[in-house]
């Protein structure tokens, strides 16, 4: 028996790192109205919508297999925030504020390179992750 088929489906040791990634956010759409109830109670409705890209980059490096790794991760993304709040927020006020995420798209394309023999082995593929909706509703109260 040969020693390489004795250890074909052993665990390879691998280390991996992220490297930071690079992002830039643009608003699409902002407004913010300021008015008073009954001439007494002030009230601001406001909402935001904006669009975010991303690129994140995994690499890793395996021992006994001898694989480089590398994973680009691109990815955009659409954040919107709507809020309102009541009161003069230097004395008394609260509000609520709902702040999501309406699509986060990313792509990860894992693609590795080999070293064992020559010439060296190339692989890639793509996949894709979306994530459709994110809502995260809070409630707020300040006080002086």
């Amino acid at each position: 028996s040969d020693i390489c088929e004795e250890f074909a489906d052993a665990p390879d040791l691998c280390v991996s790192g992220m490297l930071p990634a690079f992002s830039k956010s643009v608003t699409f759409f902002q407004y913010s109205q300021f008015f008073l109830i009954g001439g007494m109670v002030p009230i601001e409705f406001g909402i935001e919508i904006g669009g975010e890209f991303s690129v994140g980059i995994e690499i890793g490096f395996c021992f006994l297999s001898l694989k480089l790794l590398v994973t680009p991760i691109p990815g955009v993304s659409v954040p919107f925030e709507i809020y309102a709040a009541v009161g003069s927020c230097k004395l008394l006020c609260g509000g609520i504020r709902l702040q999501g995420v309406i699509a986060d798209l990313k792509f990860p394309m894992p693609s590795f390179i080999g070293f064992k023999g020559f010439p060296p082995m190339v692989g890639t593929s793509m996949f894709m992750e979306l994530i459709p909706l994110q809502i995260a509703i809070n409630v707020f109260v300040k006080v002086g």
